[in-house]
């Protein structure tokens, strides 16, 4: 027996299929089973009763029997911050993505919106709070059903995820200007300058800290001495949970 969530997508006329939102919240359910199948199987059943052109290969199941987190490289701390500084860049120029102002109109923004960004939690594992559901999405499961955002973004995601646990470097050129072939692929306009500019000067930064320290990678990066002090990952409260 294992614990299963079971969601439910719908296939738009464009794009790749989104989780169903009614009412604001993702439709889904949490069921015990022997197996996936036999969990999306009961979730239909129920669901048919309601809705009856539900059909069963809409319905997506991912486990939710805990595994041991994977042990992240030296230096995640500062490498968090990091990404989820790059983050809050990306959502206050141009479409204001990765913010819960994305695509609203000037006159619909809101003062201080909600911007998705990391945190770890007390076992260590790493999430993602996504900017419209504001629900957790645990990075290393490969599906991601409360992720309400295209795959550009998505792609953005893993990027820094990686660099959080394994201390790759951040590649500046995914936030820079497009090349002449796609122009403006973000829709940022003249603001994708101010991105480059500003995710640019964030890294330098970093990369002048880690060669104070003698760093021989960007991979162990760290911030300050009072990083090398900090209690272990078991005993930390979640990392960035406002995002700011």
């Amino acid at each position: 027996m294992g614990l299963y969530e079971c969601i439910l997508y719908e296939k738009p006329q464009y794009g790749d299929p989104r989780p169903v939102i009614c009412e604001g919240q993702i439709v889904s359910r949490e069921l015990v089973a022997d197996t996936a199948s036999k969990a999306r199987y009961s979730y239909w059943r129920d669901l048919v009763e309601v809705w009856q052109e539900v059909k069963l290969q809409n319905i997506r199941v991912r486990s939710l029997n805990r595994k041991p987190a994977s042990p992240m490289a030296y230096g995640w701390e500062g490498r968090i911050e990091t990404a989820n500084a790059i983050i809050r860049i990306v959502a206050s120029h141009g479409r204001r993505f990765f913010s819960e102002n994305s695509d609203r109109r000037e006159d619909r923004r809101v003062d201080n919106p909600f911007v998705a960004h990391f945190q770890v939690d007390r076992n260590g594992e790493l999430w993602y709070v996504d900017r419209y559901t504001r629900k957790g999405i645990l990075v290393r499961h490969r599906e991601w059903p409360r992720f309400t955002d295209g795959g550009t973004l998505r792609a953005i995601v893993e990027h820094l995820a990686s660099h959080i646990k394994q201390g790759t470097p951040v590649n500046h050129g995914y936030f820079g200007v497009s090349p002449d072939w796609m122009p403006n692929h973000w829709g940022y306009g003249e603001d994708m300058l101010k991105v480059r500019d500003e995710v640019g000067e964030l890294l330098g930064v970093r990369q002048l800290s880690d060669e104070s320290f003698g760093a021989s990678r960007l991979a162990n990066r760290t911030i300050n001495d009072e990083a090398l002090q900090r209690e272990p990952v078991g005993d930390l409260p979640l990392v960035g949970r406002d995002g700011r």
